[in-house]
């Protein structure tokens, strides 16, 4: 595995046609050699590995680190809009070379709140409007959000001991753990732990995830619940500079607006049977990677023409999250994760260059339509949702009816730093019950 991983991350430090060659000549001796073997192999790194065959799965221990409820939320179906809508409201010409960016076949619509409010004027939509509107709809959504995953997880916000929120769409003191607590739709008691996550873009959902499944599994017998909420059209940058430059005109045909809950429980040892659960992650199944040579690729600076934040997105981030993906990848490997052994894996949605070099790193061959198309339809219907947007591709598999009780799986996000995050899980009863409520639905 080394050996090989090795000749990949030779190949993407020189991508010369020389090294392509030799990726392609080493790939091909271990396609012979396992048809050789007759052993089976796994789509990993570019090319099929000699590995051995899968007679003992490993699986998490039911309740060890339990998903047990979640809920989605958008700004609601009144903000949510159409490509060619958004680019009317941003008076892009229809012969205008970026009015083809929101023409791409890979996202039809995207929820925005308030965005044909905002844009009838940009002139007049100063920091502080942006401010409010990102705390106002955080605030709608997170509520929302919160109340259907406490209902899915059939328990009360009352019971909830730990919140994180993860956001990056604006700024505030105190976070939005504070106003949450507020919530008197929600109840939730006073005594609650807070962590708010800042700063840590697409990829901080898997994180807040994962602290407050640290925080469950520190404390079992309690509930926590993790949430991400991005206002991304409080992030809109469109004045009379920034509509002429190219960058801008991505982000804006890009990103959406979503939150995300999730319910997160521990077993205690006196408790006979764990609740029943979408998935264990289990700790010593999670890791990370941080490759700061790409701290420039995804990153804020101020727009000095409107006094506002804007988002620089390089056209090389794709390629280092791919470089990245596949260090991290290897570090799970050498710590003894076995994610060769997966049968689903949920992608943060990036955007059409990011998934297909996403694909690449993670060493998942083929069309991204076929092999994560939960991912793929999830960015077609709410475009980037920064850190939310892997929990909105996960809604996506449980509604597949593909996933069974100890399948394993895979959350995989990225985003500035740039930052990795990684957690392998096995499949519990849940996806099973919603099967079967889906096809009860139809």
């Amino acid at each position: 595995v080394a050996e090989y991983l090795d000749d990949l991350t030779e190949c993407g430090r020189d991508a010369s046609v020389k090294s392509h060659e030799k990726l392609m000549t080493r790939k091909q001796s271990l396609v012979n050699m396992a048809a050789g073997s007759r052993e089976c192999g796994w789509e990993y790194g570019g090319g099929l590995l000699d590995l051995p065959e899968h007679e003992n799965r490993p699986q998490a221990k039911r309740g060890s680190c339990s998903l047990v409820g979640y809920g989605l939320a958008t700004p609601g179906e009144e903000h949510c809009w159409t490509q060619a809508k958004v680019a009317d409201m941003l008076k892009i010409p229809e012969d205008h070379p970026h009015r083809s960016l929101f023409k791409a076949s890979h996202i039809k619509t995207r929820y925005l709140a308030d965005l044909e409010r905002d844009l009838k004027d940009p002139s007049t939509v100063t920091l502080t409007r942006l401010r409010e509107k990102h705390l106002h709809w955080a605030q709608v959504m997170l509520s929302e959000a919160i109340g259907k995953a406490c209902v899915d997880a059939n328990i009360d916000p009352k019971q909830l001991r730990h919140i994180s929120v993860c956001s990056t769409s604006g700024y505030l003191l105190p976070g939005l753990t504070a106003y949450v607590a507020k919530d008197p739709k929600l109840g939730i008691s006073p005594d609650i732990a807070r962590q708010d996550i800042i700063g840590m873009g697409c990829h901080a959902g898997l994180n807040s995830f994962k602290s407050a499944a640290a925080w469950a599994t520190a404390n079992p017998g309690k509930y926590a619940i993790a949430c991400g909420v991005e206002v991304m059209s409080a992030q809109y940058v469109w004045g009379d500079v920034s509509r002429t430059q190219l960058n801008n005109v991505i982000c804006n045909s890009l990103f959406g607006d979503g939150c995300f809950a999730a319910v997160l429980y521990s077993k205690p040892e006196d408790q006979q049977e764990p609740p029943k659960a979408y998935l264990d992650a289990p700790a010593a199944w999670w890791t990370q990677y941080v490759d700061t040579g790409a701290i420039d690729d995804m990153i804020y600076h101020v727009e000095e023409s409107e006094n506002k934040y804007r988002f620089d997105l390089s056209e090389l981030a794709p390629y280092h999250v791919a470089q990245g993906l596949n260090a991290m990848m290897r570090s799970a490997l050498y710590e003894n994760i076995p994610v060769h052994m997966i049968d689903h894996v949920v992608i943060h949605t990036g955007g059409r260059t990011v998934l297909n070099c996403s694909m690449a790193g993670l060493g998942l061959e083929g069309d991204p339509a076929k092999k994560v198309a939960h991912t793929v339809e999830s960015l077609r219907d709410f475009g980037n949702q920064s850190s939310s947007s892997f929990m909105f591709a996960f809604d996506k598999l449980v509604r597949t009816r593909t996933v069974r009780a100890g399948d394993n799986g895979l959350f995989v996000t990225m985003g500035p730093g740039a930052g990795l995050e990684m957690a392998m899980w096995t499949a519990g009863e849940r996806f099973e019950e919603a099967a079967r409520a889906a096809r009860a639905a139809a």
